[in-house]
């Protein structure tokens, strides 16, 4: 129980540090822009929060439970309320992770130390098997017809049994057709791991079907469903593509 106790009070002030480094450091970003902009409407401060926070944590300023901060500056309320928001998210996605590395079932006896080895999710994200691109059968053309079909089957598609609730497999629109398939593949590694991706050709733009496991962070993003997401700094629509 000891050792338990040294790892849990290490894990949190790992998790703090964390917590108060990513959030002062969106803090700079916000405050870096001035709040310029036309009567009435979000100005550049407000759109670079919406930018840094994403759709599902941005705060209204007309929220009503704002109707409190009659003394606040334009942005500043909405700015502490929706990073708040997004740091609270991803603060508890690691601590999630991290909780479940720690308890395991014990084989034998109530001590901690009688732990028994485990697969905890992250190493299972670790052990699933990593593929070069070179590896990766990759069907794709830079002049392609108009509505022809593509794909990129990657090798590393066989989904684990504890993975299955974040596999997803979702429609992307907004992707130009001037992106390679090797931005494509690294694009959506940034949700997690890739086990297929389908392009269609839309004159400048692909419509994708992505078969996909997501991190916990996107998985939680996509259940909350907005309508809009960042892959590889652009804005994209995604919907469910069963």
């Amino acid at each position: 129980m000891e050792n338990f106790e040294k790892t849990w009070s290490t894990t949190i002030t790992e998790l703090i540090q964390t917590f108060e480094g990513e959030l002062t450091r969106d803090i700079c970003t916000v405050y870096a822009v001035p709040p310029h902009g036309k009567p009435n409407k979000p100005d550049r401060q407000y759109k670079m929060l919406a930018y840094v926070v994403g759709e599902q944590n941005l705060f209204q300023h007309t929220d009503r439970q704002f109707g409190g901060a009659k003394n606040a500056s334009p942005n500043n309320h909405v700015i502490a309320a929706s990073l708040g928001k997004k740091h609270l998210r991803l603060i508890l996605d690691k601590l999630y992770i991290k909780v479940k590395d720690m308890l395991q079932l014990p084989s034998q006896g109530n001590n901690f130390e009688d732990l028994e080895p485990q697969q905890s999710w992250a190493q299972l994200e670790q052990s699933a098997p990593i593929i070069s691109p070179e590896s990766q059968v990759i069907v794709i053309d830079s002049k392609e017809k108009q509505g022809s079909i593509q794909k990129v089957t990657c090798d590393n598609n066989i989904v684990h049994e504890s993975q299955n609730c974040q596999h997803r497999t979702i429609m992307v629109y907004d992707v130009s057709t001037k992106w390679f398939s090797d931005k494509i593949r690294s694009a959506f590694s940034d949700w997690g791991r890739v086990l297929n991706i389908s392009l269609k050709t839309q004159h400048k733009y692909y419509t994708i079907r992505v078969d996909i496991v997501l991190n916990l962070t996107k998985d939680t993003e996509f259940i909350l469903m907005p309508w809009c997401t960042q892959l590889e700094g652009i804005w994209v629509r995604w919907f469910p593509g069963e």
